[in-house]
């Protein structure tokens, strides 16, 4: 019984208290509900925004698919232009910086001009990556592809520069251990004395009125006719190569970009 009475007394208390408390505020209950109100709006505006972040993180990710299955970039473009700013887009456009750095190594032995202006187009798509990025795997892929672009160009500091802090950044990261290759090829002599010797060749696409063929016609395919038979380009390649695998983003020897 006393365990009941207590009860009894503490319920009548809270209840008092409850009581007291209702009747000090209600000078203020018109403000207390408002700030209910915005309250709520504020979560509501949140749960909506974040819903239509997921949404778009969504869509992003579906073209981003369809993109990397095309062999057109304009899918991957559009990913980057509708969606600027989601993991989707920074993705589509490390995959486009790749494949201009690619292809703009590949050039550098035939035309040398257009291929240097596909590298520098590669290296700002990895530097606007690498700045904005969050993610951390995204921010080490685009610095490492940096690192490679500037190598591809022969600016040989800046390459051993962004693979150094790669490595300082990113020392368990999974490209690691090719940033450490790449930086211990750049400290080897022979890389050098190759950037050096291939920064004097001016590689030019040969001019269409020296191919042979007659207009609208199909070009000869025997390449004992074609005028640049023997080298790449207008490339002359040196009569004996360094035997470490040197060149424009590792490609000179036939190696890949890694």
């Amino acid at each position: 019984m006393k365990a009941e009475h207590r009860h009894e007394l503490q319920t009548n208390q809270l209840a008092l208290s409850l009581e007291n408390t209702i009747e000090r505020l209600k000078p203020y209950a018109r403000a207390i509900v408002g700030v209910l109100v915005a309250v709520a709006i504020v979560l509501g505006v949140y749960a909506y925004l974040g819903t239509v972040e997921r949404r778009t993180e969504m869509a992003a990710s579906d073209q981003l698919i369809v993109g990397l299955d095309s062999p057109s970039p304009r899918e991957l473009q559009n990913t980057m232009d509708e969606y600027r700013g989601t993991q989707p887009a920074m993705i589509a456009q490390l995959v486009l910086a790749e494949r201009m750095l690619d292809d703009g190594t590949n050039r550098l032995f035939v035309d040398k001009q257009a291929g240097r202006e596909n590298i520098f187009k590669a290296a700002e798509a990895f530097a606007g990556v690498e700045k904005e990025a969050h993610d951390s795997s995204l921010r080490n892929w685009a610095l490492y592809g940096l690192a490679r672009a500037h190598e591809s160009m022969g600016d040989l500091d800046r390459a051993r520069d962004d693979f150094q802090r790669l490595l300082k950044e990113y020392p368990e990261g999974s490209l690691a251990d090719a940033a450490r290759s790449h930086v211990r090829r750049l400290n080897q002599p022979a890389t050098k004395e190759f950037y050096d010797w291939f920064a004097k060749q001016d590689p030019r696409p040969p001019a269409a009125e020296n191919l042979p063929g007659v207009p609208g016609l199909k070009p000869s395919f025997n390449l004992e006719d074609r005028p640049d038979a023997g080298s790449p380009g207008d490339v002359k390649l040196p009569s004996a190569l360094p035997t470490e695998p040197v060149g424009p983003a590792n490609r000179a020897m036939g190696g890949t970009s890694k």
